[in-house]
């Protein structure tokens, strides 16, 4: 294995860990971006139906 590999797989677990870290921690009183809406693949009220209106 060369370093260059070891690294990023070092890199890939910490970003992991660090994103772990934050959900457990996140109390729900910071809501999403709503400006991202369109790009977020989980459903919602907020996200456009296909032709450019709201559900």
């Amino acid at each position: 294995m060369s370093i260059e590999t070891i690294a990023n797989a070092v890199m890939a677990l910490a970003a992991f860990l660090f994103w772990i870290h934050a959900i457990t921690n996140w109390d729900g009183s910071v809501s999403c971006d709503e400006t991202q809406c369109d790009a977020c693949p989980f459903p919602c009220d907020n996200h456009k139906k296909e032709g450019g209106t709201k559900k």
